[in-house]
């Protein structure tokens, strides 16, 4: 039987190797760790190797046990590029799965889908999916049932988060105790909420100071102009605002100028200058004279 290559080495020794001789090392031995189970095995089968039990010749006397070189054999690694140092056999380290690692970088915001219609059919979707916070039921909300009934998808429950802001209430004229608007007091004024405007759902509730309403395009409202070439949000056009606008146009305009400017000019005619215009009326070709 031939000889291991080299001694059994130390956990210090095992440090110093460089990572090539580290798995030069570790492939000699799993080969003689091999041949040797092999050679065992032979002797097994022929009656020659007795393992751990007691040779009963005569021999060197009772007692005494066969010769076995290498009984204990060093461990087998199957991955040659193991570090073999004492910080990896004693620390146990936390397993990284796949799945914490997404849900560590996954944003923690609300799903724009599952929001606005209670449904998100994207794939492993990283956004957060709360069924308490989906937008209405219009059906419900205008006619006060739903066809669907529990299997709708969006939310039968008014809320200041999910309704829009009552008109009549905002005009102190809303009778109805079961009002599924919003009772809260904004400025007519006020910027069209985004949130509600796209989601249907405002995590403020009624601490926002912007309005409420459904259907209506955030910035087409908010900033007069909307550059989104699909977008399925309607434009609504506001009078109020216009006249606003409006007003805004005519302050920045030039002031008055001087008196003996051009523009201010007296342009008060004389009885001749009356008479020659009347006159350039009568030479035109569709002028049609009336009787006295």
């Amino acid at each position: 039987m031939a000889l291991p290559p080299r001694q059994i080495l130390t956990e210090e020794q095992i440090r110093a190797l460089t990572p090539e001789e580290r798995t030069i090392a570790i492939a000699e031995w799993s080969s003689i760790n091999a041949r040797l189970r092999r050679e065992q095995e032979q002797r097994a089968q022929r009656g020659g190797y007795r393992g751990a039990t007691r040779a009963r010749g005569r021999g060197r006397g009772r007692g005494y046990y066969g010769y076995q070189p290498y009984q204990t054999f060093p461990p087998k690694f199957n991955n040659a590029s193991a570090n073999f140092t004492a910080e990896s056999s004693t620390v146990a380290r936390p397993v990284v799965t796949q799945k914490a690692v997404e849900a560590q970088n996954s944003p923690q915001t609300p799903c724009p889908a599952f929001t606005a219609t209670g449904v998100c059919k994207r794939n492993r979707c990283p956004h957060i999916h709360d069924p308490d916070k989906t937008a209405i039921c219009k059906p419900f909300l205008f006619k006060g049932q739903c066809p669907s009934g529990e299997a709708c998808p969006l939310s039968h429950n008014p809320s200041a988060n999910r309704s829009p802001h009552c008109i009549h209430f905002q005009n102190d004229s809303c009778n109805k105790d079961d009002c599924p608007y919003a009772h809260v007091h904004v400025n007519a004024a006020a910027p069209l909420c985004e949130d509600f405007a796209r989601l249907g759902f405002c995590d403020k509730g009624a601490q926002c100071t912007n309005r409420h309403a459904l259907g209506e395009c955030p910035d087409y409202t908010n900033k007069g102009s909307c550059h989104q070439n699909n977008c399925r949000l309607n434009h609504v056009v506001h009078a109020g605002r216009l006249r606003k606008a409006a007003g805004a146009n005519l302050s920045g305009a030039e002031s008055p100028s001087a008196p003996n400017s051009p523009t201010n000019k007296s342009t008060s005619t004389t009885p001749d200058s009356e008479d020659e215009h009347a006159h350039a009326l009568t030479q035109q070709d569709d002028f049609v004279p009336f009787d006295p």
